[in-house]
């Protein structure tokens, strides 16, 4: 690669991306701690009225409740946390960015690699440069969407259920 191409709006794109999935891993993961921690925490202090456990009894359910959040935490958004990929996070670009046929993960593979033998440095340059001008396009709320982090309880019923199932005299006119 010459000195005259680099990649600078590519990378500093890729990496936002990247930045925003490690917070969208930290928030869901949080999010999946507080929930189960006050769901369990009920359950456990519903248990303890209900039953007298001992003192040792009641520290190993609090060790297993935390253990059992914690796991739930890390399944659903700490498991994602890693070191910054261009390769991985062009790919996921690539996938929820539009059509951009494989050009940013050619581009990153480009920039990454020694040119072997053989391959034309123009040819190089021209897709690193498409490359670049391709990411200033991305749209980082449609790649890494914070749409998961919203939580509606799977047991509370629809509007459209409850509308059908309300008499039609309490139904609004």
């Amino acid at each position: 690669m010459t000195a005259a191409v680099k990649p600078a709006r590519l990378y500093a794109r890729l990496r936002a991306l990247y930045a925003r999935g490690q917070l969208l891993g930290l928030l869901a993961g949080l999010a999946a701690l507080i929930r189960w921690l006050i769901v369990l925490f009920l359950a456990v202090l519903a248990v303890d009225w209900t039953v007298h456990i001992p003192a040792p009894g009641r520290i190993a359910i609090l060790v297993l409740l935390l253990a059992f959040a914690l796991y739930k935490a890390w399944q659903s958004g700490w498991r994602h946390f890693g070191p910054f990929s261009p390769a991985r996070w062009a790919m996921k670009a690539e996938r929820g960015g539009g059509n951009l046929q494989s050009l940013l993960v050619t581009g990153v593979q480009l920039c990454e690699r020694p040119p072997s033998p053989g391959t034309s440095e123009s040819l190089s340059a021209l897709a690193i440069r498409q490359a670049d001008e391709a990411a200033a396009t991305l749209r980082a709320s449609a790649i890494v969407p914070f749409r998961e982090l919203r939580w509606r309880p799977r047991w509370a019923p629809s509007s459209a259920l409850w509308r059908r199932s309300m008499p039609r005299c309490c139904a609004p006119a």
